[in-house]
């Protein structure tokens, strides 16, 4: 039987990994690393969202007027009450567009400017095709 109290000789593999782990400089967190969810830049979503809410606001609030638009989603007047109510949920949609666009760079691992911008036109296209 092993006597417990004795000190064992540690192995040359585990010295190894001790003496290794220990000459390691710590990494100092950025805001980059706050920012983050999962993988995600949470700053980014939360940007893009805002674009793409904003760029709704232009089109369907000032280019298209309101009867265009009525007449093409076919609202009829006894809607109309209850559509200001739902105004205030117009903002998950395009956060849910910005997460799934973060999660189409991720899966292609775009980390430049360029490859992102390549990602989200060929997200543009589905979109338009689907």
């Amino acid at each position: 039987m092993d006597n417990l109290g004795e000190r064992q000789p540690i192995s040359p593999t585990l010295r190894a990994a001790a003496t290794g782990l220990a000459e390691k400089p710590c990494r100092r967190t950025t805001w980059e690393d706050v920012m983050r969810v999962a993988g995600h830049n949470v700053l980014a979503i939360i940007a893009a969202a805002i674009v793409m809410y904003f760029t709704e606001f232009v089109i369907y609030g000032m280019l298209v007027p309101a009867q265009t638009y009525q007449a093409l989603a076919h609202i009829v007047e006894a809607d109309r009450a209850s559509a200001t109510g739902k105004m205030a949920f117009g903002v998950i949609g395009p956060l849910i567009w910005a997460v799934g666009l973060s999660l189409a760079i991720g899966w292609r691992n775009a980390r430049s400017l360029q490859a992102g911008a390549m990602t989200g036109l060929i997200t543009a296209l589905f979109f338009m095709v689907a």
